[in-house]
């Protein structure tokens, strides 16, 4: 017990983040196996005003009444744009499915300038 213990205490958060790639259907055989999640290659992504319009939509106040949660939910924006294809085609397949409701999808336009600033490559600002 001992000596698998101390294998997985010392290993703990790689194999950890390992196995959650992998639990959401990541092929551990291939070269983007280790890609970065998707994110905003900008300094500052508040001034980019589709960047801000995009957040108000999908986040409405969170923002402002919870300041210090602004970070995680760039990821979550940045993610959702990143995967849009695949929640759209959800959206469409399943009629009713808790997709439709994120407001985000329903801007082709919104969505198509967002796609430009999101990369999963590392940020060059």
């Amino acid at each position: 017990m001992g000596a698998v213990l101390d294998c997985y205490w010392h290993y703990s958060q790689t194999g950890d983040q390992c196995l959650g790639r992998v639990l959401t259907g990541l092929d551990p055989t291939l070269s983007n196996f280790d890609c970065i999640p998707p994110h905003f290659d900008l300094n500052n992504p508040m001034g980019n005003p589709h960047v801000k319009r995009a957040m108000k939509i999908t986040f409405g106040d969170v923002i402002q009444d919870h300041p210090d949660f602004t970070r995680i939910l760039y990821r979550c924006l940045a993610s959702m744009v990143h995967h849009k294809d695949g929640l759209i085609a959800q959206m469409h397949q399943v009629p009713g499915h808790d997709f439709n409701n994120i407001a985000i999808l329903q801007e082709p336009d919104l969505l198509g300038e967002l796609e430009k600033l999101v990369t999963i490559k590392p940020s060059t600002v």
